[in-house]
């Protein structure tokens, strides 16, 4: 858009010079005079820059209407010799004034304005809803979400157990988390940490990492957003911008590291470990009462 202004420009004042140049000066107050004119190019520039503006427009204009005597001397009395007529050519005025004011004034300025405002408005969506959610994290849900961590991080070293996380997402009401959600088992928690792809670091899980993962399943993101490097991530330019802070975290957000599990993998495993734990010991339990009740018997 002002690369196409700017030619708009070049072209006008080239016109300008090339029609106006010996208008006589002086001759309409407010008009054509000693400092605006068309007589060089940068002159020429400046006038029309004043011209976008609004001011006097129509008394230019008005300027370089002039068609003959007393105002200016027409070609055909200029004697031998003689300067040029500082006379205007007739009819150039009114289109060259009106049209430039259409062109420049009405429309490419409001052109202007408006893809500002199309920018404007789409920073501003980064950090609104997901397209077709209509929701987005807010200082409440964010607050919420640090006030169940710090009950299992008193310390607020920004890390947890990962064993923690289904702890951290029954705690959190919808849409972060689960509880007193209508109709929901405990048993269908592992639905919930399936949608979450939080790296495990050495059987812990990261403050950031883990607020990126539950903002985006509750913005219904494609996949878990896990970096604030993503640039998908609305949720994660949120986070970025209005409340990481800290150089640790950022640097532990951007890092290339891929951690082979993640906290979902840890949470099932350990849930398979208790399932066989508790049966290998009912099993080992049967086995004892199986054998107390055949000593019993054989003592009788």
């Amino acid at each position: 858009v002002a690369l196409l202004l700017s030619i708009i420009y070049f072209c006008y004042a080239a016109v300008g010079v090339t029609a106006f140049a010996t208008v006589a000066v002086g001759v309409v107050d407010g008009g054509i005079d000693r400092h605006a004119n068309f007589q060089t190019f940068p002159n020429a520039l400046s006038l029309l820059l004043r011209a976008t503006t609004g001011e006097s427009w129509n008394l230019l204009m008005h300027s370089c209407r002039i068609y003959g005597p007393p105002e200016c001397t027409p070609p055909r009395a200029v004697p031998p010799g003689a300067p040029v007529s500082d006379c205007a050519p007739r009819g150039v005025a009114i289109v060259y004034f009106v049209s430039f004011q259409l062109a420049c004034t009405f429309v490419l300025l409001n052109l202007v304005i408006g893809v500002i405002l199309d920018n404007f408005a789409e920073a501003s969506a980064a950090d609104g809803p997901a397209p077709g959610t209509g929701w987005a994290p807010t200082e409440a849900d964010l607050r919420a979400f640090t006030a169940a961590w710090l009950r299992h991080d008193p310390r607020a070293t920004c890390f947890v157990a990962s064993a923690k996380l289904a702890e951290i997402v029954c705690e959190l009401d919808p849409p972060l988390g689960v509880r007193g959600l209508r109709g929901f088992a405990p048993n269908r928690i592992m639905a919930v940490l399936r949608e979450l792809e939080i790296p495990d670091r050495g059987g812990r899980i990261h403050f950031t990492e883990t607020l990126l993962a539950v903002c985006a399943r509750a913005a219904g993101a494609d996949g878990a957003a896990r970096h604030l490097s993503d640039p998908q991530s609305r949720a994660g330019r949120y986070i970025a911008k209005r409340w990481v802070r800290h150089a640790h975290l950022r640097e532990l957000a951007l890092a290339d590291d891929s951690p082979e599990w993640n906290a979902r993998d840890l949470y099932a495993a350990t849930r398979l470990q208790k399932v066989i734990r508790g049966r290998l010991e009912r099993r080992r339990v049967a086995r004892l009462r199986a054998a107390r009740a055949g000593a019993a018997g054989g003592g009788a």
